[in-house]
């Protein structure tokens, strides 16, 4: 088939290496891989990505090093695609290129709400000469580390009739094992190229849900667990703490041994409550 190169690579091979000009996005057809970045001289991991999952996405459309490193953890094998032979692909066969297509969606979302966090940052900062703490109010938990959670996966629990009606399909209880697990609003079409979740919930107008609404992900670097909003319209609430839509910035760690996490209204009869632990 047109559009791309297959490749299998044993256990212990770096597939990309953090600072090469790697041009190519990749799709894991078998096994898994972990990324990492090398910090001070230390290996600091950030995920591990399993079959269905694409990593590289962004060196299809910019020519930059690459910011982190990529290696198998046991005989994998991955589906590669330059610039060139996407483009192709995109002409010839859409449904090969969709899971690429949702992955770029996904970072520039993410990008896009780190931006936002960004803008917050600078306006609250005090003006010139003025005594730090005096000027707007700051996030208050925008850098704090999230709390080591035991190991093995996460468990997410509906906890209202609404947020049950919605899992309907997935049972009440779900067991989190891949991350970044994404969590949206189910749109009933099965090429939907705009929205790229792992639970789609069921949700009726006015919606509450989004259609790509929030995140949880291991967090970069510190340890623990993050849920990120994914650009919502009314928003993510973790553990009391409003983030994304009108909230002060776009993360909050899972930081307790049960948290509570609501999407879009807090009360009411539309309230999607779940608890993960």
């Amino acid at each position: 088939m047109a559009g791309h190169n297959d490749y299998r690579f044993p256990a212990g091979t770096v597939i990309v290496q953090e600072g090469s000009l790697d041009l190519r996005a990749y799709k894991i057809l078998s096994g898994r891989v972990e990324v990492y970045k090398t910090v001070d001289g230390k290996r600091l991991r950030r995920r591990i990505m399993e079959q269905g999952q694409v990593f590289g996405e962004i060196g299809l459309l910019l020519e930059t090093p690459r910011t982190a490193s990529v290696m198998t953890l046991e005989d994998t094998e991955v589906r590669a695609y330059d610039a060139d032979t996407f483009g192709q692909l995109l002409r010839d066969d859409l449904d090969e290129a969709l899971p690429v297509l949702k992955s770029l969606f996904e970072v520039f979302r993410r990008a896009s709400m780190k931006a936002l966090d960004a803008d917050v940052a600078r306006e609250v900062q005090p003006a010139p000469g003025m005594p730090m703490g005096t000027g707007p109010s700051a996030p208050s938990r925008a850098t704090k580390a999230p709390a080591t959670l035991p190991n093995g996966p996460l468990s997410m629990t509906a906890l209202t009739a609404r947020a049950k009606e919605g899992m309907k399909k997935w049972g009440q209880r779900i067991e989190i094992q891949k991350f970044p697990f994404k969590i949206g609003r189910s749109t009933g079409m099965m090429a939907d190229i705009l929205s790229d979740n792992n639970l789609s919930l069921e949700d009726r107008k006015p919606w509450t849900v989004s259609r790509n609404h929030c995140s949880i992900d291991l967090h970069p670097g510190r340890g623990g667990y993050i849920v990120c909003d994914r650009g919502s319209t009314l928003g993510t609430i973790v553990n009391g703490e409003k983030i994304g839509a009108e909230g002060s910035h776009s993360e909050a760690p899972l930081d307790q041994k049960v948290n509570q996490v609501i999407l879009g209204r807090e009360k009411g009869g539309w309230t999607f409550e779940f608890r993960i632990d």
